[in-house]
This record gives C-alpha cells, structure tokens and sequence, in this order.
C-alpha cells in the first residue's frame, strides 16, 4: 500500500500506478514557474483502464473560519476557482503528453504507465459529514467552469466527494482518511 499526504487527508494507493505532477522533475522546471496547477495524484486503475485525477482537500478549517453567510460565497468562489485551475492545469499537462506536443518530453519519461484514453477527475474533501450543501455547492461552481472543456475531451464530469466516499467510489481499490 502506497500512501499520499495532503494536510487533513490521506489517500492510500493499492499499488504503484500513479504518479504525481508535483515530484516530477518535468512539471519543476518547464511548467511550475509559468503558473501551471496540478492536481495531486494520478492513478491507474487498470482494471478498468482508467486514470483517477485526484485533488485532496481539508476543508475543515474553511468551513470554521468562514461559517457566516456573507463570507461563505467569497470562500466558494476561490475555492471553486483554485479547483477549475488545478484541473485545467492536468488536463493541459496530461494532453501534451497524450498528443505528444510542446512539453510531453519533459513528462512522458516519468509517467510509469500509458496513459489510458479514459480518465476522472475527482476532488476529495476532509470536511464535517453534514456539510453536503457546501460539497454540492462548490461541484455545481467546479462543474459549470469546466464541464465543456472535460466534455471535448470526452472525460465526463468532475465529482467533488467527501473522503469517505472515495472507497465506494473506486469499488475499495482507494481508501481516504
């Protein structure tokens, strides 16, 4: 078992078919300068052939500091957008890999597998169980920024999910604590 630590969450990987824009040597030097986001995982599931794209959040210490009304929009939005970042930054640097364009010499080499044609993004919350509103509410905002773009692509929606979730999810291949 493979693990990755975000703060407030864990994910634990069942073998080691993943790989991680943020220790690639590639992403370091020819695409973290320009600003480019990742996300903070990526894993194969071979099995079904398909590549989980993953982001790790706490949210917890959002949802404390930001529990009035008036400030609970504002930390949506930001949030919601530093998440439509994150993903358009993997799918741009996923598909230079794929099409073999620009920088896919810089990352190709360190991506342990083929990519598969079919890929999910998911983003994995740590946050008070009854805060489902808050979870549906920064999906509906992550989901209208890039449903089209994911959609060209023919990679289906983003699902923002509470940790637990993500076991059921991936059919107990992935577990988060």
């Amino acid at each position: 078992m493979h693990e990755i630590k975000e703060p407030g969450v864990t994910l634990y990987l069942p073998d080691k078919n993943y790989f991680r824009f943020e220790t690639s040597s590639g992403y370091e030097k020819h695409y973290k300068g320009l600003g480019v986001k990742e996300m903070d995982v990526c894993w194969l599931d071979q099995e079904k052939e398909l590549l989980y794209v993953i982001e790790l959040k706490d949210w917890n210490e959002f949802i404390a500091a930001e529990h009035l009304p008036e400030n609970l929009k504002s930390g949506l939005i930001t949030r919601g957008y530093n998440i439509v970042s994150k993903i358009v930054g993997a799918l741009m640097l996923l598909s230079s890999v794929e099409m073999k364009r620009n920088g896919h010499i810089h990352l190709s080499g360190e991506i342990p597998f083929s990519l598969p044609l079919r890929k999910k993004f998911l983003v994995v919350v740590n946050c008070d169980l009854n805060n489902e509103v808050l979870l549906q509410s920064i999906e509906a905002h992550v989901r209208a920024k890039t449903t089209g773009l994911l959609k060209a692509c023919d990679y289906g929606k983003v699902q923002v999910i509470h940790k637990k979730m993500l076991e059921k999810l991936t059919e107990g291949k992935l577990v988060a604590e």
